[in-house]
């Protein structure tokens, strides 16, 4: 009153609001489908991969055995050496309540407590235009090493010492070291390693452990038994190659002696074999090679003769008694389904047989690989890239995650990394295979950035862990009134009374049924229960039966209400919080009528 005295007709009339600030309780205004792939028909997996629409993955539910003698200080970690590209592509991740959130942090919720980040020397041409494969120079790097710091995480240095991708298929120098001597490739073998380590020593993200070559069981350093003796490790390692490749690996390790007294140093081989890392490892140390643990890469799907739990055994047992040297898997990773998300083939896009397919299968296979590291005295491992995922989900968009490939580096490699790869790994029949990633459903989070369930064997390894229970709830249809004809001459099989369940068919329209899908206890939104209402029917009509007297009767079902709005509104009340694996009540009213002769039945769909 006072604020408005002496007012006049005309005028304004003044009024004071409070105003407080309330947390929603997320986005109800959207029906969700929380059927897990396994749930879903081949039909609704392939449409959903092929459109960018909800897979289902992130609602498998999984279990993680807690493995004995497993300590807190084992490595548990992953490579991630693609993030810096997919943050400036716009990819967003999500935490386990379905909130956009620092991939980082929803790593360490679940456990993780190291990161595995390579590094390229210039993985550009001429014009700066990237090579892709995340584009991993040294500001990338660093960048993801100070996000790794914030989260408590320490940092493996992967030194690929190459401009793109160093694997047993392929061990490129740099285009700047190219034509350099032996003497002065090793000088500016020495130089970089220091001048990374210490960029980083100045940045505070000194790495706790740092490889000298990655996959080197073939060479490095542009030694290549595919070059040099066609294809044959053994004969490269035991000849002048495998000296002159080993001296280099012996200057590296000095430098990051030098650089970084802490940390501590591995070299990386891939596919475990006693005999082939026995021989390596001689040659090693008959050259003064001064490193602390030996790396392995371990994917079961690239032979699993070799790439099993035992086998990984023997080998740690090998560099234990014999070279003093403690294992780590550099790489690792399985399949959480055989699709396609982003246009771009798969590595692998069949079904191997060592573990199942999907996320039950992924944490299957991490924990055989781990039980293995306790049983052998091993430091832990790396997951190869659980985050590299679509950029656009669906690969009906193919050429936009093609084409940001190009601009961002997001996908395993961009176009103008053409002339610098190999012809045979760019083309294949004469067409282009850069693009997109090859590896994006071996992931641990789905092709949205939601996590996957199979991402807290990491906590689960030390705890245990079950997710829960994924259910589904039934619609039960009762009866709320009854209406029509006497039913006293009805026989008793025909007769119906108030709140029974009713016995109908056709009621509900299957294609909303995936809305019932849900964690078992938690509350369905409103949502999700008018897209329920939006799927029954209206006006059935029951199979034609006979009285005592032999008269023709059938029975109309109606949803409670005299308009739309008003059998949708009791519909939610019925169902006021009502929770996933709880029934879903529907009232139907029940008309008795008498026929005059034989009809046939009808019905019609709600309305919502």
């Amino acid at each position: 009153m006072a604020l408005n005295k002496g007012v006049k007709y005309g005028e304004a009339i003044k009024a004071n609001f409070t105003a407080t600030l309330t947390e929603g309780a997320g986005n109800n205004n959207e029906a969700v489908d929380e059927t897990p792939t396994s749930k879903k028909t081949a039909d609704e997996i392939t449409a959903a991969y092929q459109n960018g629409t909800e897979t289902g993955l992130k609602y498998e539910s999984v279990k993680v055995e807690k493995i004995p003698g497993m300590t807190d200080d084992m490595a548990r970690g992953v490579d991630v050496s693609t993030y810096q590209a997919m943050l400036k592509a716009g990819v967003k991740y999500y935490d386990f309540n379905g909130k956009e959130a620092d991939l980082f942090d929803v790593l360490k919720e679940a456990g993780v407590n190291w990161v595995r980040l390579r590094l390229w020397n210039n993985p550009y041409n001429a014009d700066g235009q990237g090579y892709g494969g995340g584009n991993t120079d040294e500001e990338s790097l660093i960048k993801t090493a100070l996000q790794a710091k914030k989260y408590g995480m320490k940092v493996l240095l992967d030194f690929h010492y190459s401009d793109f991708w160093a694997d047993p298929a392929k061990q490129i120098l740099p285009k700047s070291w190219k034509n350099l001597s032996s003497a002065e490739l090793n000088e500016a073998i020495s130089l970089y390693t220091k001048k990374v380590l210490t960029d980083m020593e100045k940045a505070g993200v000194a790495p706790a452990m740092v490889q000298i070559g990655n996959e080197i069981t073939k060479g490095t350093f542009g030694y290549d038994a595919d070059q040099l003796t066609g294809g044959d490790w053994n004969k490269l390692w035991q000849s002048n190659y495998g000296t002159t490749v080993a001296r280099y690996l012996a200057t590296a390790a000095k430098a990051v002696r030098t650089a970084n007294k802490d940390a501590k140093i591995a070299v990386q081989f891939e596919s475990p074999d006693v005999n082939r890392y026995r021989m390596i490892m001689t040659v090693l140390k008959n050259n003064g090679v001064d490193y602390d643990y030996l790396g392995t890469s371990y994917y079961p799907f690239w032979g699993s003769s070799n790439n099993n739990p035992d086998n990984l055994l023997k080998v740690q047992e090998m560099a234990q008694k014999e070279f003093g040297k403690r294992v780590v898997v550099m790489e690792t990773s399985w399949l959480n389904n055989v699709n396609d998300s982003d246009g771009t083939g798969n590595n692998i896009g069949y079904a191997p047989s060592d573990y199942a397919v999907g996320p039950q299968g992924q944490v299957d296979e991490v924990t055989a690989l781990y039980k293995s590291l306790v049983a052998g005295g091993g430091v832990g491992a790396f997951y190869w890239e659980p985050a590299q995922i679509a950029v656009r989900a669906g690969w009906n968009s193919w050429n936009y995650n093609k084409q940001l490939a190009n601009v961002y580096g997001t996908g395993w490699a961009s176009k103008y990394v053409i002339g610098y790869a190999p012809d045979n790994e760019m083309h294949y029949n004469g067409k282009e295979t850069w693009g997109g990633s090859t590896w994006d459903n071996m992931g641990l989070f789905d092709d949205h950035g939601y996590p996957l369930q199979s991402l807290l064997v990491y906590k689960g390894m030390l705890e245990g862990y079950q997710s829960a229970e994924n259910t589904a709830s039934t619609v039960t249809p009762k009866l709320s009134a009854l209406y029509g004809a006497d039913q006293s001459s009805l026989k008793a099989e025909n007769q119906l009374k108030l709140g029974q369940d009713l016995t109908l068919t056709n009621y509900l329209d299957g294609t909303v049924s995936k809305y019932l899908n849900g964690v078992k206890g938690t509350k369905i939104s409103e949502a999700s229960l008018k897209a329920l209402f939006a799927g029954l029917t209206d006006g059935l009509k029951s199979d034609q039966f006979k009285d005592e007297a032999g008269n023709n009767y059938h029975y109309e079902y109606w949803l409670g209400g005299n308009t739309s709005a008003e059998k949708l509104a009791n519909f939610l009340k019925a169902n006021v919080g009502a929770t996933y694996g709880s029934p879903i009540t529907v009232n139907y009213t029940a008309t008795l009528v008498k026929d005059e002769k034989v009809i046939e039945k009808a019905s019609s769909t709600v309305e919502a």
